[in-house]
């Protein structure tokens, strides 16, 4: 069994309970690719069980940090603990994100179930071993008649891991319906969990979208919608709400569900979101409410310059359409811009665009989706609603 051992700087790191270490912070690094490791302080003496990462800058994701068996029965332990979490949910929706890696003390493994689909991702050799398993573990405890791996993501290329997509479980139809209890009604609605994004569905909004639902009234524009799910929940309360995306097939499972829910007041729109918003500009039109729902765009420290550009522009151009009280729901996914880095881009962008803003919510991501308070990473979504006055403190 190999081992690491901590340098005194890294020791000072680890006693602060972050989950992680770096290459940088060890002296002996005499591990396997995906080898669960006893991680040593400078004199020897044990700190933690670890997953090794041969090829990522992150060395070791701390499994534990007491001197206890990593085996069937602890995993069992970490699962049961993940699933009782999330009982709050159970009836509220059955689109549920089951494990979310560090957050649920299994580094390297998300497992959401899409009602009888559990769909898996792995980021790590050490769970890539160990997938199997718990895609057995969590068929029997969830219920699930189908396994589908999606351990597709960016992430694996920082681990030296190929990406990769199949079936581990089971047989069906990869596409299936699911439902969210909202506060206007139940909405059901198709998750593609073969071709979709993430891992189908963007859980981590789903609360959002629920507070959105407090505040948006009217004529709305739900920009980079997706499948329009959030749409759908806002349109109890709108006159009208134009849902924007760019993917055809996304578009296509949007106007099923508002097909089967019975919606006929969300129109669904292809289009570039940048260019819509220009159009819409020039064009003069005017929105009680927008909601923006871009992807990360600094998926890295060194896209952060250019993300806070394009959040600013979306979002200027977002506030120049709202009318007078309007309301603007926006978003950041990418952790690189935190909160604060994030109200300082909408307030350029208020300053700009000739209004002010009042911050009426701040929210993060869902409740299944949980933040470790040791780990920042792990809190990497941030959502806003705010009520705006076009023009008002430069008027004159």
């Amino acid at each position: 069994m190999g081992h690491a051992v901590l340098t005194a700087k890294g020791l000072r790191w680890f006693r602060s309970g972050h989950p992680w270490v770096y290459r940088d912070d060890l002296g002996v690094f005499e591990c396997d690719d995906g080898e669960t490791v006893d991680v040593l302080d400078p004199r020897g003496a044990f700190c933690a069980k670890a997953f090794a990462s041969a090829h990522s800058k992150i060395a070791l994701r701390i499994v534990s940090r007491v001197p206890e068996p990593v085996d069937e029965a602890f995993w069992d332990r970490r699962i049961e603990r993940a699933i009782a979490r999330r009982a709050h949910l159970l009836g509220a929706t059955d689109a549920i994100r089951w494990i979310s890696s560090e957050a649920d003390g299994i580094p390297g493994l998300i497992a959401d179930a899409y009602r009888d689909r559990l769909v898996l991702a792995s980021s790590t050799a050490a769970i890539d071993a160990l997938l199997a398993s718990f895609a057995d573990r969590l068929a029997e405890r969830l219920g699930m008649a189908m396994v589908i791996d999606r351990s597709d993501g960016a992430a694996r290329d920082l681990e030296g891991r190929p990406r990769r997509r199949g079936i581990l479980r089971g047989a069906g139809d990869t596409t299936v319906w699911v439902f969210e209890e909202t506060p206007a009604g139940r909405i059901e609605y198709p998750v593609d969990t073969w071709g979709g994004q993430k891992t189908g569905a963007y859980l981590d909004q789903r609360e959002n979208r629920w507070a959105a639902a407090k505040w948006a009234r009217g004529r709305i524009a739900d920009v980079f919608c997706y499948t329009g799910l959030g749409a759908l929940v806002l349109s109890p309360q709108a006159d009208q709400v134009i849902a924007v995306d760019t993917s055809e097939p996304s578009l296509s499972l949007g106007r099923a569900a508002a097909e089967r829910n019975r919606i006929a007041n969300v129109s669904f729109l292809r289009a570039n979101a940048f260019e819509v918003l220009k159009a819409w500009q020039r064009a003069g039109e005017r929105f009680d409410a927008i909601v923006l729902d871009p992807p990360a765009f600094a998926r890295s420290r060194r896209d952060l310059a250019a993300a806070e550009r394009a959040y600013e522009e979306i979002n200027g151009r977002a506030l120049r359409l709202l009318r007078r009280d309007g309301i603007l729901i926006t978003s950041s996914c990418s952790y690189h811009l935190n909160e604060e880095a994030f109200v300082a881009v909408i307030r350029r962008a208020a300053a700009r665009a000739r209004c002010d803003a009042w911050i009426l919510e701040r929210r993060g991501q869902a409740s299944d989706h949980p933040v470790l308070l040791a780990l920042p990473e792990s809190r990497y979504l941030t959502w806003m609603a705010l009520r705006v006055h076009s023009a008002s403190l430069y008027a004159g």
